[in-house]
């Protein structure tokens, strides 16, 4: 592959002829230096048909065009627990060169055919492949030769199809809360919808549970470990209890934000597969926070970010077979309590007792996770899909129309355009 033109093609060799398709790179967007098309685009191409040595005899060379989606069948070892489905979405052929009977040859060591291609504006699903659920696009030439006995000579080319998957920015941020052993987290987010190779900014405020500044006197009986109980008259003062003013914001450890993809079958929905796709862990140092008000209290706020991978399949529900969907986890760490007396139910007792009482309560360290589903689409805030655009047909025996299929178009000849400029001297117009 050079920086002009794109190919990937999969040939079966022959000594003698090979056959290759080029993708003109003017056409489509990029995604990790490969070209990517969606509903709409046109795109262009040369098959490129090479011969080490000549004459040689062929009936004719044809273009094929073939989407489809299929999921994969799964045996267990006594039946399939998913079925081999198949669901083509269009097929079609062109017809580069055929022989005449006065010539049946092709002589020269090298022919060029050119095409075009526009895809219509059906919503196709994206490109993907997956140990699930398949989802292809593909170019194929071939060379046929069958009225003299000879093989066929074929080259496939990847097409890179992907949907206008649209993403809003919320008006008002998403919110989540949770607490765990007494440590408050609140999680806000200002959009649960993102494209491929962006950040997700997540804002996490951590804070303690409240306690008022009251004084009490209760019984309480604590045990230590040589099952010796007394009674003692516990003193719940501000002075080991700290007002709401005086009381710390809850440290994070650490915060760990994952992205996790699922694609799941629609006929079967037990059948599903949840990877990893993204993750970032962040340890803040001192410093890290910023100090703000909660209705706990102090609290401690940080700022953090998960990059998306470029690579991103967009979320999709309108597949008839499968659907892909994404969550972000945030698992939030938190660091215990520091230089207060232990305290059980609110109440000072010994370091023996309180083991005794709850021997891994000092050992366990307030750990909350919280869940949110994202969605990853392919076009930024803002930009709307034509309404033109429509959902492929999900039933198979639906009628395609023209209007549904791509189709080929007659490659254009610059004939009428304007002479190539050059540095060294201003080009000649001729009326």
């Amino acid at each position: 592959m050079n920086n002009n033109t794109t190919n990937n093609t999969t040939s079966f060799a022959d000594p003698i002829i090979t056959l290759s398709i080029e993708l003109l790179p003017e056409f489509g967007f990029t995604v990790q230096d490969e070209p990517v098309y969606g509903p709409g685009s046109v795109f262009q191409g040369i098959v490129h048909l090479k011969m080490k040595e000549s004459p040689v005899a062929a009936d004719r060379l044809v273009l094929t065009f073939r989407g489809a989606e299929h999921a994969t069948a799964i045996h267990d070892g006594h039946k399939f627990v998913v079925p081999l489905i198949k669901n083509p979405f269009f097929g079609m052929q062109q017809t580069l060169w055929q022989r005449t009977r006065e010539d049946c040859l092709l002589t020269k060591p090298h022919y060029q055919f050119p095409f075009t291609i526009q895809m219509p504006m059906i919503q196709f699903p994206p490109s993907m492949e997956h140990p699930l659920y398949h989802c292809q696009f593909h170019l194929s030439a071939k060379l046929i030769r069958t009225t003299f006995t000879l093989p066929t000579v074929m080259a496939q080319q990847t097409i890179r199809y992907r949907p206008f998957i649209e993403t809003r920015f919320l008006k008002q941020p998403v919110v989540e809360e949770g607490h765990d052993h007494g440590v408050f987290v609140s999680v806000r987010l200002h959009s649960l919808d993102y494209v491929a190779d962006d950040r997700v900014s997540v804002k996490v405020t951590t804070s303690r549970r409240s306690r008022r500044g009251s004084r009490r006197r209760r019984s309480h009986r604590c045990c230590t470990g040589n099952n010796n109980c007394s009674d003692y008259n516990c003193d719940r003062s501000n002075s080991h209890y700290p007002s709401m003013a005086e009381e710390e914001p809850a440290e994070v450890k650490s915060i760990l934000l994952e992205l996790c993809e699922t694609v799941r079958l629609v006929q079967c929905q037990s059948v599903s597969i949840t990877r990893i796709r993204a993750s970032h862990l962040y340890k803040p140092s001192a410093g890290d926070c910023t100090v703000v008000k909660t209705h706990n209290g102090s609290g401690a706020e940080y700022a953090v970010e998960l990059p998306l991978p470029a690579d991103l399949i967009p979320s999709i529900n309108y597949s008839k077979i499968a659907q892909v969907t994404y969550t972000l986890k945030i698992k939030v760490k938190s660091r215990r309590r520091r230089g207060r007396k232990k305290r059980v139910d609110g109440y000072h007792c010994t370091a023996s007792s309180l083991l005794t009482l709850h021997p891994f309560s000092l050992l366990r360290q307030p750990t909350l996770l919280i869940e949110l589903p994202l969605k990853i689409g392919t076009l930024g805030y803002g930009i709307h899909a034509s309404q033109d655009l429509k959902l492929y047909h999900r039933n198979s025996e639906n009628i395609r129309t023209e209007s549904s299929i791509p189709r080929f178009l007659r490659s254009i000849e610059y004939e009428d355009a304007l002479p190539l400029y050059e540095s060294s001297r201003l080009p000649n117009y001729v009326a």
